[in-house]
């Protein structure tokens, strides 16, 4: 990648980390009780969300079926709402049939478990501790008095002002990198046929596989798109990082060569991974007989 590459995706997870802190004086002291205190507030919220959660009845979507809809934008522009833009919504007798099965299994549901929600809250606040320490700068890391209370959310006026500054100048490098890619690949001249179907983005590679051509297979569930087929002519891997099969596609960039074209592919999981590709044409096509396990 010559833009969106693995350092510029790792920024990209730290424009973001003051969302959502509070300022706290309890931020400010390594206190045991203290952090218990803000725990047990803190899971007691999460198991309250939890449980209504757990009691939404789908028979109130059934409600939804013969009332009234009105556009949007009269609502937003306080305009008068006339007869034409009100309609009445009918539900599909698929669309009932997917509320009573949802029904049926909320009338079947086991008993709430409150323990396990616990632990699951617990499981979140551990896993928000790691990414926080490996997040963090060390120097802002070391104006942390608890990384737990951190976790839960808390932390002092400085913090949270270093972290916004952080963020913004993340957004300036990142901005001005997607910008020069933008302008770039538009210069490519792509041919549409092969542009308006290369958006791959959180499709999970299955399969990559090479003969006189070379062909990746992918499983688009995740993704926005029904093509889940990628076939290269005359193929040169320039790159191909271990573990890609299993890895969901992230961002890709393509250029014109004397040959062909050039396709850079980041890839994204547990680990992240690169995928350069030489070739004389592409062709992004759908193929049915893909079994996705």
């Amino acid at each position: 990648m010559k833009y969106w590459t693995k350092e510029w995706y790792a920024m990209c997870q730290k424009t973001g980390l003051h969302f959502g802190l509070i300022v706290h004086e309890a931020a400010k002291v390594l206190d045991e009780a203290i952090f218990q205190a803000l725990n047990k507030e803190k899971e007691y919220e999460f198991i309250q969300m939890q449980r209504e959660i757990y009691n939404v009845d789908p028979r109130a979507w059934l409600k939804q079926d013969g009332t009234n809809m009105v556009l949007l934008n009269k609502i937003i522009n306080d305009e008068d709402i006339e007869e034409k833009d009100v309609m009445i919504y009918r539900m599909s007798e698929e669309e009932k049939n997917r509320i009573h099965q949802l029904i049926a299994e909320y009338d079947a549901r086991p008993p709430f478990d409150e323990e396990g929600i616990k632990q699951a809250f617990q499981e979140q606040l551990d896993w928000k501790i790691n990414y926080s320490a490996k997040q963090l700068p060390s120097e802002l890391l070391a104006k942390i008095a608890d990384i737990r209370v951190y976790a839960l959310g808390y932390c002092t006026e400085e913090v949270l002002e270093q972290l916004m500054h952080q963020s913004e100048e993340i957004e300036r490098v990142i901005n001005e990198a997607t910008e020069a890619a933008l302008k770039e690949l538009q210069m490519q001249h792509i041919p549409e046929e092969i542009s308006s179907k290369l958006n791959f983005h959180d499709c999970t590679v299955i399969g990559i596989e090479a003969s006189n051509n070379l062909v990746i297979t992918l499983n688009t569930s995740g993704g926005f798109t029904e093509n889940n087929r990628i076939t290269f002519t005359k193929p040169n891997i320039l790159l191909k990082e271990d573990g890609i099969i299993g890895k969901h596609w992230l961002y890709n960039e393509l250029y014109r060569t004397d040959e062909g074209y050039e396709l850079h592919v980041l890839f994204g999981g547990a680990h992240l991974a690169e995928l350069i590709i030489s070739c004389s044409s592409i062709v992004i096509d759908q193929y049915e007989d893909i079994l996705i396990s």
